[in-house]
């Protein structure tokens, strides 16, 4: 069985960080972009609304 290197593993974790790191800054965002749609629209309609009172 092939054993690895130290050197192996460091540059492995490295990646798994970056793309860990890649990842939940996608979704982070896709998230807050979500968010900031559901309240643009929520303050639209209210706002049709009130004005229409």
């Amino acid at each position: 069985m092939t054993e690895f290197t130290f050197e192996y593993y460091n540059k492995l974790a490295d990646q798994i960080i970056t793309i860990s790191a890649l990842l939940g800054g996608f979704s982070i965002a896709i998230i807050a972009n979500f968010l900031v749609s559901e309240t643009k629209t929520r303050l639209t309609n209210n706002i049709m609304i009130a004005s229409t009172l």
